[in-house]
């Protein structure tokens, strides 16, 4: 019986659209793929997501890459967690149908902590129950250990938590540790899908 379920929020609750940050925040248009290719597509981008970056390290590395001033890369910041992750429908429909079937819900994502933060006046976090960000643990998934780590903090037991998120290889890894798992695309079908099984689970248990 599922009892919990454990989502990615990044194409999941909220959609990954870097090329709005970058154009709030930059005036030059002729520098926007330099910024995205030296904030978001490089390494950097995934260290500052494991913790492995203090925030201040991040910032001076890219302004040594992208020249972006110190007040730019603030903007930028703020943009990508407030205009690069706009709600996702189908995902915030079955977060809130999960709460209403009496589900608990949690989070294990990807993020770095001064995006995190920047976040959390969305109206998504009331339905959470607990959650886990990457930055705070020095892991990524699909590191088995931060899927551990999840559940611990979230008091889970993986035979009855559904994981939910839009990477194969994330859901191999889960599938690995016990969890029932559900590959997560933006339409309508894979909602009702999901639901359905949330429903059927319930009424079985």
């Amino acid at each position: 019986m599922i009892t919990h379920v454990l989502f990615d929020l990044s194409n999941v609750l909220l959609r990954w659209l870097p090329d709005k940050a970058v154009k709030a925040a930059v005036d030059d248009p002729d520098a926007y793929a330099l910024v995205k290719q030296g904030i978001y597509c490089h390494a950097d981008w995934m260290a500052f997501a494991a913790g492995k970056l203090s925030l201040d390290d991040f910032m001076q590395r890219a302004n040594d890459r992208t020249g972006l001033t110190e007040a730019e890369l603030n903007r930028l910041l703020d943009a990508t967690a407030n205009l690069a992750m706009p709600p996702l429908r189908e995902g915030i429909q079955l977060l809130e149908s999960a709460v209403k079937l009496g589900i608990s819900c949690h989070f294990l994502a990807n993020l770095p902590r001064p995006i995190f933060e920047r976040m959390q006046h969305r109206p998504m976090w009331q339905y959470f129950n607990s959650g886990v960000i990457s930055a705070d643990f020095g892991r990524l998934k699909p590191d088995p250990k931060l899927f551990d780590q999840a559940v611990q903090t979230c008091g889970l037991s993986p035979q009855s938590t559904l994981f939910v998120d839009n990477s194969h290889t994330n859901v191999i890894n889960a599938v690995a540790l016990g969890f029932h798992t559900e590959i997560f695309r933006a339409d309508s079908v894979c909602y009702e899908r999901i639901k359905h099984r949330l429903e059927h689970t319930l009424k079985c248990g």
